[in-house]
């Protein structure tokens, strides 16, 4: 249970991490994004009083729903911040303003339409890719975490040893030899174990041999333990333990 604890706290400290180092770029992005739904705000507010002002000059009065939803949504530049704003962040479904201001002329449903792609596949996309790369940054630079995770795989690669010795022990003696190594060798839970402590012995020879450091022909936990750890890694760590021994 302290293990299971000690990994939650160690998730949770990573993500509050992560979501710090990406405060400063949730700032300017969101002054592109204000910068950028205030722009538009203007352009369409503009054409929407222009058309009531032309309306009004011509005797010209509409009373109709999609008349009172244009103004709803663009009477303002606070009403179209909010509607631009609200369109992107699907707290608004952009068809019902698209249709709203084709009571205006057709060519603004067309740059609505343009805003909402450049929004939704441009900016926002970019954002969420700053987002991500400022928190794998973050949680890179977090050199206390990075410690801890090492630790902790260390001893998970540790556990994963002293199962494996246990498994070849067959005489539980605390001890195994060539000949028990090589019975084992081949078998296909012995080599999963093998490699996923990233070793990569092309015999079982060669691999007791380098775990034998001090030739007695025989190899116990602590030396099993020490040699898994050295030679763990890619095959080229193998195989300069190999050319050393040689």
């Amino acid at each position: 249970r302290i293990i299971k604890l000690i990994r939650f706290i160690r998730a949770l400290k990573s993500l509050v991490h992560s979501i710090i180092s990406t405060l400063r770029s949730l700032m300017w992005s969101l002054v592109l994004l204000v910068i950028l739904v205030y722009i538009f705000g203007i352009i369409f507010t503009d054409a929407v009083t222009s058309y009531r002002s032309d309306q009004l000059i011509l005797g010209v009065v509409e009373e109709s729903e999609a008349m009172d939803i244009l103004y709803q949504r663009f009477g303002s530049l606070h009403k179209s911040m909010h509607t631009l704003f609200r369109s992107i962040s699907e707290g608004l479904d952009w068809d019902i303003a698209a249709e709203a201001l084709t009571s205006v002329h057709w060519v603004w449903v067309y740059i609505f339409s343009a805003y909402i792609s450049f929004s939704c596949f441009a900016v926002l996309n970019v954002m969420t890719g700053v987002f991500c790369q400022g928190a794998i940054d973050g949680a890179q630079r977090d050199h206390e975490l990075t410690i801890q995770t090492m630790f902790i795989e260390k001893q998970h690669n540790i556990a994963l040893m002293r199962k494996l010795f246990c498994q070849i022990d067959q005489g539980g003696v605390g001890v195994i030899t060539l000949t028990e190594f090589e019975e084992k060798f081949d078998q296909p839970d012995v080599m999963a174990f093998l490699n996923s402590l990233d070793l990569e012995p092309s015999d079982a020879w060669t691999l007791f041999k380098l775990l034998d450091v001090e030739g007695k022909g025989a190899v116990e936990l602590d030396d099993f333990i020490d040699g898994c750890m050295r030679l763990k890694g890619p095959a080229k760590a193998m195989d300069m333990a190999v050319l050393q021994a040689d």
